[in-house]
């Protein structure tokens, strides 16, 4: 889930809004949907997302990272999501790990609950 309308290289509508549950229990609305790079180390990443206005963050789902064959492993502080033959790594920061890509600085933070 992406917050960013510019950080789209695709985007399309979706045919009706979609409610996304959030680990506080708390819902939010997605319109649209697309494609996200993001950039680690010199490789480019791209990630299906959905858009939404009613968040303050970007967010990668650990439920749909678990659901395809990506690894996901959490160890002393360090969430590293392994996809398409590259390792994106966050750290947490509270309840959240913030991962930082390389090319415009698109944030994403990864919830977990």
């Amino acid at each position: 889930m992406c917050t960013d309308r510019n950080a789209f290289i695709s985007y399309k509508r979706l045919a009706s809004p979609t409610s996304i549950k959030l680990g506080d229990e708390t819902t939010v609305i997605a319109s649209h949907h697309g494609l996200v790079d993001i950039l680690q180390k010199s490789t480019t990443l791209h990630l299906k997302t959905l858009y939404t206005l009613t968040f303050r963050l970007s967010l990668l789902s650990i439920n749909q990272l678990d659901r395809s064959d990506d690894s996901t492993t959490f160890r002393r502080g360090v969430c590293s999501v392994s996809m398409d033959s590259i390792t994106l790594t966050a750290n947490r920061v509270g309840d959240l790990y913030f991962l930082q890509s390389h090319a415009d600085a698109l944030n994403f933070e990864i919830g977990v609950s």
